[in-house]
């Protein structure tokens, strides 16, 4: 099992409810393994502005096994995704990308592109789930 995991975040939570809802999660992995969440700061939601914050990216996910959520991504059985988690090792990245989506560098540098199913979820939702999974 992964010896910690640490979730990449675009900006802060907008929603308190959806903020409590993570935090209440992130409680519960404690229990398990180490964690740590990392809110990159975004001055403009935009793909182009993505690309000036690169470098400081890819110096958060370097040295880890990245799992990135993307609609490219893979639809694992509960049974395939709980194989990947137990038989990890190391850090573990999570990142969920903005409102816009993922930049494309990380889902080029991902590991492991999982999918939530090819419904659009807001991205705040999908912070969530990745700390339910």
């Amino acid at each position: 099992m992964f010896t910690k995991i640490v979730f990449l975040h675009f900006g802060k939570f907008r929603s308190k409810e959806y903020s409590s809802i993570f935090e209440d999660y992130l409680d519960r992995i404690k229990h398990y393994t180490k964690v740590e969440l990392k809110e990159m700061k975004v001055e403009r939601d935009e793909p182009e502005f993505f690309n000036k914050i690169k470098d400081k990216i890819i110096i958060a996910l370097k040295g880890t096994t990245v799992l990135a959520f993307s609609e490219r991504g893979k639809l694992p059985s509960s049974v395939e995704f709980s194989n990947f988690i137990e038989n990890g090792s190391g850090v573990l990245s999570v990142v969920v990308g903005s409102s816009w989506g993922l930049p494309d560098f990380v889902e080029t540098k991902a590991n492991y592109l999982l999918s939530v199913g090819r419904l659009t979820l807001p991205h705040e939702a999908v912070r969530v789930l990745s700390a339910i999974l």
